[in-house]
Parts: structure tokens; C-alpha cells; sequence
């Protein structure tokens, strides 16, 4: 069930027995998961199974949250609501990893940008260089990123 498996993951981080069920119940509940916590997650959306995985990251205290394409899937409110929620783990000292090809959501969530091709790191930009890209509007990242890799054609 997804109880069991957010429990499961606060187990694996050191929670114990009675511990681990009532940071999987708070988390669920903070998520706005807390009514299908009884359901078996094969029997869930894939936007669904993406909010269960997004609480899983962030139950109990974190240090780390690796998170691979976690926002595809979900719907305007629910990327909303984990936008909200990972920048509150980031504000409690969390470090935030995330891969996206949603450059658009990243422009809005990072305070650094690592942008590949192939494989391969081609920019990194943070700090007053990310300020600077982004005050050139909406889909900055985006324009940049293309302009990069513009001579090479999709990938």
C-alpha cells in the first residue's frame, strides 16, 4: 500500500516501528495523500505514483532529495504544492538534486542550473550568472540551453 511504502522508505532512514508509521501518516497527510494511504500503488495513476514518490522523498528529516523527473505527470496544482514542499525542505537545509526537461519549472525552482547534451555538462550557471539569464524572460533557460546546442540538432 502507500502507507507501507513511505513507511517503508522512513524505516530505511532510521525511523523506527511506530515512528516511521507516524512520519509516513504525517507526510501523507501534508501531501494530500492521507485518503488512498490504503491503496495498493499498482492500482494508482502514474501522476498519483508520482505524488506517493515525491512523499516518500521528503518523509522525515532529509538531507538529500534526488528527485528524476518527479514533477512529469502531475497536474498544474500538484507541481504547485511539491514546488511548495521542496522548497521547504530546501529552507530547512535540505539539498535539492533534481533532473528535469521541464527547463521551465527549473527556472522557477533552482538557484543553480546544470544543463547537459549527451552526457555531458555544457553549462552551469548559478548565483548572479542564473540572476542575469533569467531577467531575459520567460523561457530563458530554454533559449539559452537551444542556443547551445543549436549547431548539433535535436537530441
Amino acid at each position: 500500500t502507500v502507507e507501507e511504502h513511505v513507511g517503508f522508505v522512513a524505516e530505511a532512514r532510521g525511523s523506527e516501528g511506530g515512528a516511521a508509521a507516524k512520519a509516513a501518516a504525517a507526510v501523507l497527510d501534508e501531501r494530500g495523500l492521507a485518503r488512498i494511504a490504503q491503496r495498493p500503488c499498482r492500482e494508482l495513476s502514474f501522476g498519483m505514483r508520482q505524488r506517493v514518490s515525491l512523499a516518500a522523498a521528503l518523509v522525515g528529516p532529509v538531507e538529500v532529495v534526488l528527485l528524476d523527473e518527479t514533477l512529469n505527470g502531475l497536474d498544474p496544482h500538484a507541481v504547485r504544492s511539491a514546488r511548495t514542499a521542496l522548497r521547504g525542505a530546501a529552507e530547512r537545509g535540505a539539498a535539492i538534486l533534481m533532473s528535469t526537461h521541464l527547463l521551465g519549472v527549473a527556472e522557477r525552482m533552482c538557484d543553480r542550473i546544470l544543463l547537459m547534451d549527451k552526457g555531458k555538462l555544457v553549462a552551469d550557471r548559478k548565483g548572479d550568472e542564473l540572476a542575469a539569464l533569467l531577467q531575459k524572460g520567460p523561457s530563458a533557460v530554454e533559449d539559452f540551453y537551444v542556443g547551445l546546442i543549436a549547431d548539433e540538432g535535436p537530441t
